[in-house]
């Protein structure tokens, strides 16, 4: 079986995708993050806060225009949940950069109670208690009116970033509007919130890395709001909800990587054991990471289709 591109960059331990041939983008073990190293930033989307609020007073945002349902109680999770992968990120890392690609509120057509008090709350907890040199905000489609709240900290919020990571040209955006990637060896999205079914009982948060008709490539972020579970992956563009994965990507040559959590390592020994990996040794990348003590599996595919099969989809 081949060995996971592991990499240690500046004492930090991180997973550089296998047959990938950007150079300084790595997938953190066990989070919904990415680690651009020339840039010592670390990459986080769809965090939704508010949505337990939302969800409460029956707000559905499931498409452009909100619609009304019986509201219904879940615990308001989001922000603790957050805070702790952050705290985690933070301690491995030590990144001088957080970049937060779109998203970082649930209502679009206002400004929740609960958005208001944590949205402040996230801010004043990356800048004072974790001590992150700069934030970078990029808009998505939910943060109508949270500029009200970014004035207050000096922020601004961005439509797009482009950085440039030892040669190779990269664009951040969220990924609901069209823009043109052609000059860009990579460009990374949120939006979609992938995520990979297996046996049709366990959802895994996914990355995509998706070769592109320009030559480059699109990555797309699992969502870091715990509730937001999203899209499934799968080989059919016109599924996708970016117009950027639609108008642009070879979805069937894109490659999943999701991780499995110490608490679900029994599964990952079951289904991903010795027996299939020797039959698709090939097609699929499985490396172990302990990390603060968590034993974390990264499980890398070829592509899509493999995922799926290996998956029982």
């Amino acid at each position: 079986m081949p060995s996971g591109a592991e990499s240690m960059t500046n004492n930090k331990t991180l997973y550089k995708p296998a047959g990938i041939p950007l150079k300084h983008i790595y997938v953190v073990p066990g989070e919904p993050a990415l680690y651009l190293d020339k840039q010592d930033a670390v990459v986080i989307n769809d965090l939704h806060l508010g949505f337990e609020e939302a969800l409460a007073r029956g707000l559905d945002y499931s498409d452009k225009s909100a619609k009304y349902f019986p509201g219904m109680i879940v615990p308001r999770i989001q922000l603790k949940k957050i805070k702790e992968s952050l705290t985690r990120i933070h301690r491995i890392i030590k990144p001088r950069k957080i970049i937060i690609n779109g998203d970082i509120k649930h209502a679009f057509d206002r400004l929740l109670r609960q958005e208001r008090r944590e949205v402040r709350e996230l801010l004043e907890y990356i800048m004072f208690d974790l001590a992150i040199k700069e934030i970078i905000l990029i808009r998505g489609n939910h943060d109508n009116y949270l500029r009200l709240l970014l004035k207050d900290y000096g922020l601004e919020l961005l439509r797009d970033l482009e950085i440039e990571l030892g040669g190779e040209t990269i664009l951040l955006t969220h990924g609901h509007i069209d823009v043109d990637i052609s000059d860009y060896d990579a460009v990374i999205i949120g939006h979609e919130h992938p995520s990979l079914r297996c046996f049709g009982t366990y959802k895994f948060p996914s990355f995509l890395f998706i070769p592109t008709r320009r030559d480059n490539y699109v990555i797309v972020v699992p969502a870091m709001g715990p509730y937001q579970s999203g899209t499934t992956i799968t080989p059919v563009s016109s599924e996708y909800l970016s117009p950027i994965i639609r108008k642009y990507c070879i979805v069937e040559h894109g490659k999943p990587i999701s991780w499995i959590p110490g608490e679900s390592d029994r599964f990952a020994k079951k289904v991903f054991n010795s027996q299939i990996l020797s039959i698709a040794s090939e097609l699929l990348i499985l490396k172990e990471y302990s990390v603060e003590g968590r034993s974390i599996f990264i499980v890398d595919f070829a592509d899509i289709t493999t995922a799926m099969i290996l998956c029982g989809v």
